[in-house]
């Protein structure tokens, strides 16, 4: 595998047309992975935005309204998609970690953020000394 070429340093046609073909097909895949991931997250909301009577809520009736939902846009449902279904049946049955991973899949995971709250400027006189180092260290 030593041969091996980054993009952009074709140099005849036909590699050039190579980089090309690839280029379009990772683009493709882009593409269908981006729809099916549009397609799982509308399915997630339109579900977790209907109104919770739970003596109505059973799983025919969760699964019933995924089944609609796919079928006014034209498909069945993926195994993806009844994966989720699935999940959403055992978050309500009070499984956490099913209802983690439906808050997730519908876009709504927090944040895991860092906050620095006593961070300190650098001073004229820092500046100062990190200047010298790298004048010391050869660093321009």
């Amino acid at each position: 595998m030593g041969n091996l070429k980054s993009f952009g340093t074709a140099a005849t046609p036909e590699e050039k047309a190579w980089e090309l073909e690839v280029r379009r097909k990772g683009q493709l895949a882009q593409a269908e992975k981006r729809h099916r991931k549009k397609a799982l997250n509308d399915i997630l909301d339109a579900i977790l935005a209907m109104k919770c009577d739970t003596s109505a809520l059973t799983d025919d009736y969760i699964t019933e309204t995924a089944q609609k939902l796919a079928a006014e846009k034209g498909e069945s449902i993926t195994l993806y998609e009844a994966i989720a279904l699935s999940q959403i049946k055992r978050a309500i049955a009070g499984d956490t970690k099913a209802a983690t991973f439906v808050r997730d899949s519908a876009g709504d995971k927090p944040l895991d953020r860092s906050e620095v709250t006593n961070m300190e400027t650098i001073t004229d006189a820092d500046r100062r000394m990190m200047e010298n180092i790298s004048k010391r260290l050869g660093i321009e």
